[in-house]
């Protein structure tokens, strides 16, 4: 069973508050905004909590269920069918393994990916052929 770890986000930046889902393994799957009404329900839209209140509107369930369903499917992809728990850190920096997670992905972060990008060189002559013979829309869009 993978643990993944859900914690606030925010940043002086950001216009709302974020939330985001970390794996142990340092793969991020999510950094998500939330407004209005669907700020209260933070913890169920990452799977930490089960349950909406039963009178919930529809303007807020919907994006809710969306975020939720859509956020099941990495982890599955991740982890495989339900080998996986969400769990809502509120002091993340005190979760040892948060902070091995954290530690990780940065240092993949930090790291040059230039390299890693496989071109062959007939795959790279066909991209910058394309380029180079692309028509000129540019010239046929007209500007309001």
């Amino acid at each position: 069973m993978k643990t993944i770890f859900i914690f606030r986000d925010s940043r002086a930046t950001d216009p709302r508050p974020c939330i985001a889902a970390l794996g142990e393994d340092a793969g991020i799957f999510a950094r998500v905004e939330f407004a209005g009404g669907t700020q209260d329900h933070v913890q169920y839209a990452f799977g930490c909590t089960h349950t909406l209140p039963f009178d919930i509107r529809a303007c807020v369930s919907e994006p809710l269920n969306s975020t939720r369903t859509g956020l099941f499917a990495a982890y599955d992809r991740a982890y495989g069918a339900g080998n996986w728990i969400p769990l809502w850190l509120d002091a993340p920096e005190t979760n040892a393994a948060w902070r091995k997670a954290m530690q990780q992905f940065r240092s993949r972060q930090s790291q040059s990916c230039i390299g890693n990008v496989p071109f062959s060189d007939a795959g790279l002559a066909r991209i910058l052929d394309a380029i180079a013979n692309a028509p000129d829309i540019a010239a046929n869009r007209v500007v309001h």
